[in-house]
């Protein structure tokens, strides 16, 4: 029995002494390697709300850009309503409204209104898009593409019904200027189109089947940045993809806790995501589809449905490289008292 017990007794010790030898190399390599990186949580404040539809009315389809295309949005001093960003536009879609607003996000002042009624009857504002020159796009349920000046005077139509889209419910622009358009009915999918020199819409035929990527059961607004790509998310699931501008591959991005609505993207490839009724109502994506934030609809505000969202990059911050701050905007769809834009400052 002893002899056992000296031998139990002698083994503890050189597993001490192993266990010893092994934590001191462990923190020796711990002493040497660089620190890691901490990455501090998104901070959110709000900045401003204002009311752009009629009260009641769905306000639907959001996008933010500077007022002059050539420019990147910078900070300025508050605006008569306690806005920190001047240079910045907004242009909103409305449904019963049947219009679309441009907003000086600055001042909450609305500076033109379109109304898609005199174009169509039927036509109902669901989505909204800028591109490089800064022509305003804006589908219809009709189905047809409006284009609009930066004034939001009309510059162009174009019917969709020769393509096959039944009901377009989106439209963003890569960087290349050619158009993406989906279809939450119909086939249901993307749609890729070229703008000819004479103006003529024509299908990308070079492009996924045929100029069309069958995707999802129910596409609502896509985004797009340099870093990003194309980005959509399927309402009628919890996925949001990103597809190859060159081949049209959808690739899954991100598996969500609730149904994605709108999408936005910045320069950094962030993806942004509004879930209309469901919660969280807003989730931030890292590039590689990591969440890195995610905001209930009491903390942004928002007393209905989360039914927009569009960001820019402002600047990078002094808290040091990597670091950026983003103007953020989410759409109340339909309270009651009209007031559906909500801007937030957002540090990441």
């Amino acid at each position: 029995m002893k002899t056992k017990a000296i031998l139990r007794t002698n083994t503890s010790k050189a597993e001490l002494v192993v266990a010893a030898l092994t934590w001191g190399i462990a923190l020796a390599g711990l002493l040497a390697a660089p620190a890691a990186e901490v990455v501090a949580s998104p901070q959110l404040e709000p900045v401003a709300a204002y009311a752009v539809a009629s009260p009641g009315a769905s306000a639907r389809g959001v996008c933010l850009v500077a007022a002059s295309m050539g420019e990147s949005g910078t900070p300025g001093r508050p605006g008569a309503a306690g806005g920190p960003y001047q240079g910045l536009v907004l242009y909103v879609a409305g449904i019963q409204d049947k219009a679309l607003w441009k907003v000086d996000l600055s001042t909450g002042k609305i500076l033109a209104r379109a109304d898609l009624a005199a174009l169509n009857p039927d036509a109902w504002g669901k989505a909204v898009a800028v591109d490089a020159r800064g022509m305003v796009w804006a589908p219809g349920t009709v189905p047809e593409l409006y284009v609009f000046d930066p004034e939001l005077k009309p510059v162009a139509q174009y019917d969709l019904r020769p393509f096959g889209l039944v009901d377009p419910e989106g439209i963003t622009f890569d960087q290349e200027g050619r158009v993406y358009v989906t279809d939450r009915k119909g086939r249901v999918g993307i749609y890729r189109f070229l703008l000819t020199a004479p103006g003529e819409l024509v299908l990308d035929e070079t492009w996924g089947e045929s100029g069309y990527v069958a995707l999802g059961s129910d596409l609502r607004q896509p985004a797009s940045s340099s870093r990003a790509g194309i980005v959509v998310g399927d309402f009628g699931s919890t996925k949001v993809y990103t597809i190859c501008p060159c081949s049209g591959r959808p690739v899954p991005l991100a598996d969500l806790p609730a149904h994605p609505f709108h999408v936005a993207a910045d320069e950094a490839g962030r993806v942004y995501v509004v879930h209309y009724d469901g919660e969280p109502a807003l989730t931030i994506l890292s590039p590689g589809g990591e969440i890195l934030a995610t905001y209930t609809r009491s903390e942004l505000g928002v007393r209905t449905e989360a039914s927009g969202v569009a960001v820019v990059t402002a600047r990078a911050t002094a808290a040091g490289a990597g670091t950026s701050e983003v103007t953020l905007v989410v759409l109340d769809q339909r309270p009651a008292d009209g007031v559906n834009v909500r801007v937030f400052r957002l540090r990441l």
